[in-house]
C-alpha cells in the first residue's frame, strides 16, 4: 500500500491546497478524517465553490459512493464477525484498498483491510493538512492552474472505465447532457442529471 499511500499524500495535497478557500482549515482536514472519499470529497467541494447548495452537494457526493454498496456487501459475506465489526471494517475500505487486498483472487481479511484502509486514510488526512497550510502560503491557487485538479481527477476516474463501447456512448451522452443543463440547473444538479441518465442507460444494457 506505500505507493498507494504516496499518491494519496500528493492528491490529498491538492485537494486542501484547493478546499480550505471554501471549507477553511479545520472542516477541510476534519472532512478528509471522516469523509475519507477522495472523489466525493473534491465533487463536494466542486459545487460548493460554484455556489450550488448543499443538498446538491451532498447529492453528488453519494452517488460517486454507490459503488460500495456493493463492496461492503462483499465485505460483509467474505469477513467473519459481527456486524459492526465489518461495519467498521467498511468504513476504511476504499478502491485501492481493495484491490491490494484481494489480488489474485485471495479472500480479503478483515485485517488486512483495515491496515490497507488505515494507510490509505493517514496518508489522505497528512496530505490534506499539508496542502491546507500550503493553500494559504501559496495564495492564488487558480493562477498557477491548481483549480485544474477537480477536473483532471474525473477523467483519470473515467479513463479505466472506458473500454467498451457501452461505457464510451454513456460518458459522452452524459457529458452533452451536463454541458446543456449547466445554464439552466444550478451547480451540482447537471452532472447528477447526467450520472443518471448514464446509470439508466447501463441498466437497459
Amino acid at each position: 500500500m506505500l505507493p498507494v499511500a504516496v499518491s494519496d499524500l500528493s492528491e490529498g495535497a491538492a485537494f486542501g491546497a484547493l478546499a480550505v478557500a471554501v471549507l477553511g482549515q479545520v472542516a477541510t482536514v476534519a472532512m478528509s478524517l471522516t469523509a475519507f472519499s477522495g472523489s466525493a470529497q473534491f465533487a463536494t467541494v466542486a459545487v460548493l465553490k460554484s455556489d450550488g447548495t448543499i443538498a446538491a452537494a451532498l447529492l453528488a457526493a453519494a452517488s460517486l459512493n454507490v459503488r460500495y454498496l456493493a463492496m461492503s456487501a462483499l465485505v460483509a459475506a467474505g469477513v467473519d464477525g459481527s456486524r459492526r465489526r465489518k461495519a467498521a471494517i467498511c468504513l476504511v475500505l476504499t478502491d485501492a484498498a481493495w484491490a491490494v487486498v484481494a489480488a489474485g483472487g485471495r479472500q480479503p481479511s478483515g485485517a488486512r483491510l483495515v491496515g490497507a484502509g488505515a494507510t490509505e486514510l493517514t496518508a489522505w488526512t497528512i496530505g490534506t493538512a499539508i496542502g491546507v497550510v500550503a493553500g494559504g502560503v501559496v495564495g492564488d491557487l487558480e493562477a498557477l492552474g491548481l483549480d485544474a485538479a477537480f477536473p483532471a481527477l474525473f477523467v483519470w476516474l473515467l479513463r479505466d472505465l472506458l473500454h467498451e463501447r457501452a461505457a464510451v456512448i454513456a460518458a459522452l451522452a452524459g457529458g452533452i447532457l451536463a454541458l446543456a443543463l449547466s445554464p439552466l440547473l444550478t451547480p451540482g444538479l447537471p452532472i447528477l442529471a447526467a450520472g443518471l441518465a448514464a446509470a439508466a442507460y447501463g441498466a437497459r444494457r
